[in-house]
């Protein structure tokens, strides 16, 4: 939504002890130093300092010109009906009028200022939603100028990360974020992979979607391991199956954040996938785990992984960022901190298939054993 309106400001301050009072201004300049908003239910709360300089005569005989200059703290409220306070606001503002007077104070001596100031606001009110379609149609737009195939956006990619599904997670059979993907993989004729909140018949989880260049879904894969410690789990239901797809006829294999610490299943999926996008919310906190983690899983299974996480703030916590491309030997072909922007990154995918068949890993693991020892040792407990 966007509204024009006017914010009127009226503050007033003294001339201080030890100054003479004042006999007439000579000049005046009054100036906006800082300005924040937030948002409320149907309005929109506004604090801000501004800085004050008043040239004044004075009552004294032979004196020279004297000045005065203060910072005062102002605030004031605008509604702006249907506006909630998880929505993103941009203001842009601009002085129109200002008014400087002086008045006596309590002891009769004119040193009261009081000052009248006028803002007008340009007022533009967005759903995070919307605000994060605007910055993907972008990216996606100069993916297709730079002829990418290929473009993967963060977990949770329009909303970010939350714990609100009932609010935020969307039915497959109507989600206007699923629509807006395949419109914009279509139009920009580039493959897709996102993420995405579900809420179906009570039950939330969290999906990773790839999707052609003509809009086709290739993959919908349900997060398997929602992160208890952060109470993930409390609020989605962790998924039971695995994913694969051919994307421009390479076998892909998503997965989502905290799997990142289950090897067992990348190594499933890398019986076959060459290259395993792993879409995150990845705190600051916790950057050289992922970091560490990236590499670590890239050598075990011996391909490409592609690590996108997000940046910014959000539910209190700091991401940095940290996106990174790992070959199949280890090799940090990419490394992104910090913004928002489109990353290129060119992968010979004949690299895994050499490396597999020089040094054959994976000819050595026994799957069968692991799984005996496993039920084994479950039986020993």
């Amino acid at each position: 939504m966007t509204r024009r309106d006017n914010l009127r400001i009226r503050e007033s301050f003294l001339i201080p002890a030890g100054k003479p009072e004042v006999a007439e201004l000579l000049w005046e300049d009054v100036d906006v130093r800082s300005f924040t908003t937030r948002l409320t239910d149907d309005g929109m709360e506004i604090a801000g300092e501004m800085n004050v300089f008043v040239m004044y005569s004075s009552t004294e005989e032979n004196s020279m010109a004297q000045w005065y200059e203060t910072t005062q703290n102002f605030s004031g409220k605008l509604d702006v009906a249907g506006c909630t306070p998880d929505m993103i606001s941009y203001v842009k503002y601009y002085p129109v009028n200002s008014n400087v007077e002086v008045k006596p104070d309590y002891d009769g001596e004119n040193k009261e200022v009081q000052v009248e100031l006028v803002l007008a606001l340009d007022v533009k009110v967005y759903e995070e939603k919307e605000k994060t379609m605007t910055l993907c149609s972008r990216l996606l737009a100069e993916a297709k100028e730079k002829q990418v195939d290929f473009v993967i956006f963060p977990e949770m990619t329009l909303t970010g990360f939350t714990l609100n599904p009932e609010t935020y997670g969307e039915d497959r059979k109507n989600s206007p974020s699923m629509a807006f993907f395949r419109e914009e993989a279509k139009k920009n004729h580039v493959a897709i992979c996102y993420g995405l909140p579900v809420y179906e018949n009570g039950i939330a989880t969290n999906h990773c979607i790839i999707l052609d260049e003509n809009g086709n879904q290739l993959a919908d894969y349900a997060k398997i391991h929602p992160f208890s410690f952060g109470a993930e789990a409390k609020h989605y239901t962790g998924g039971n199956a695995l994913q694969l797809c051919e994307v421009k006829g390479v076998p892909v294999a998503p997965l989502i954040c905290y799997d990142l610490r289950f090897p067992e299943i990348f190594q499933i999926v890398s019986e076959q996938a060459k290259v395993i996008p792993v879409i995150a919310s990845w705190p600051t906190a916790r950057r050289e785990h992922w970091m560490t983690l990236l590499k670590a899983r890239a050598i075990e299974n011996q391909c490409f992984i592609l690590g996108v996480n997000r940046s910014g703030e959000g539910g209190g916590l700091s991401y940095i960022g940290d996106s990174m491309a790992v070959s199949p030997t280890g090799e940090v072909l990419a490394h992104v901190e910090g913004g928002n922007g489109l990353t290129i990154v060119d992968l010979d995918l004949s690299e895994a298939d050499a490396y597999r068949n020089s040094f054959p890993v994976k000819a050595d693991r026994k799957p069968a054993l692991y799984h005996t020892l496993w039920e084994e040792n479950i039986k020993q407990k």
